[in-house]
């Protein structure tokens, strides 16, 4: 059995184990960005109690991945998922990750790191053939089986969000926020455009007080043709280049537009863009560092 999707319906639950290196903390940090509540390797003498708890929670009413800890499975019982389905009536889906021995093997090499089943005198490959051992009765039960083997991580990404979660294209948030270059660089941002070449209104004494949203700069500025070709520039390479990130599946994109105070040019054109994005990006922010103090 195959799973299509997961249930939008609050209180579903996907119950996630996998060899190690296969990816298992890659599909559920993937899961976490999509809104799951994450458990990450609960051992599976704690999953009945966890899943009582859990599901008569309102606290926790959104969908639920928990990922087992593989040496749960290296106890003498047998894992038996149908017996949890009947108990609760929930919607459970249980995914196995794996990925080819070879790979495996491979993967453990680059990164140097000790495989977790490892012990004194124990060689990897037997490590790994000990877990895949003690993983067979839930790949077994499991409704789907996820092969990493030849997948990137984008790829991966791709298709947890379309074929498994039954989702179109991600939503990454976009935050547009403008500043001023004399109080400091921002501590974050993904893109920084300078605006200063713009004519300033600070050297309009009518317009010094004034700020960016305020309509007599708003006059002021628009009379300008480089404000309309500067808006325009940004605002094609942020279709372009965030519209691909987000394909990728990122999830947050800080852009800031800088100007010297932080007060006029920067906020008009940040309003600007927040306006002409709108009907690309579904989720814009929009903040004014300098104003907003």
């Amino acid at each position: 059995m195959v799973i299509n999707c997961v249930s939008s319906t609050p209180k579903s639950v996907v119950l996630l184990a996998g060899v190690s290196g296969a990816g298992k903390s890659t599909v559920l940090s993937i899961l976490e960005d999509q809104g799951f509540f994450c458990i990450e390797n609960l051992p599976y003498f704690l999953l009945d109690q966890t899943l009582f708890h859990l599901l008569n929670t309102e606290q926790y009413n959104k969908n639920i991945v928990i990922s087992l800890a593989p040496h749960s499975f290296l106890e003498s019982e047998i894992f038996i998922v149908d017996d949890l389905k009947k108990k609760y009536h929930f919607n459970l889906a249980c995914w196995y990750i794996t990925a080819d021995r070879n790979v495996l093997i491979k993967r453990y090499d680059e990164t140097r790191r000790r495989h977790p089943f490892s012990v004194q005198g124990m060689t990897l490959e037997k490590a790994i053939d000990l877990e895949l051992s003690a993983l067979e009765s839930y790949a077994y039960a499991s409704d789907y089986t996820l092969d990493t083997t030849s997948l990137s991580q984008q790829q991966l990404r791709e298709l947890l969000q379309k074929k498994l979660l039954n989702q179109g294209e991600p939503i990454t948030q976009i935050k547009l926020f403008s500043f001023g270059f004399k109080h400091g660089m921002p501590q974050k941002a993904d893109y920084l455009f300078d605006v200063r070449s713009l004519i300033n209104p600070y050297w309009n004494k009518k317009l010094r007080l004034l700020t960016g949203k305020d309509q007599e700069v708003i006059k002021y500025l628009e009379s300008q043709p480089l404000v309309h070709e500067m808006i325009r520039d940004i605002s094609l390479f942020i279709t372009k280049w965030c519209g691909l990130q987000q394909k990728q599946g990122k999830s947050y994109i800080d852009i800031g537009i800088g100007c010297t105070g932080g007060q006029h040019r920067s906020v008009y054109v940040a309003e600007a863009l927040y306006k002409k994005l709108s009907t690309s990006f579904e989720d814009l922010l929009i903040w004014h560092r300098e104003l907003d103090k």
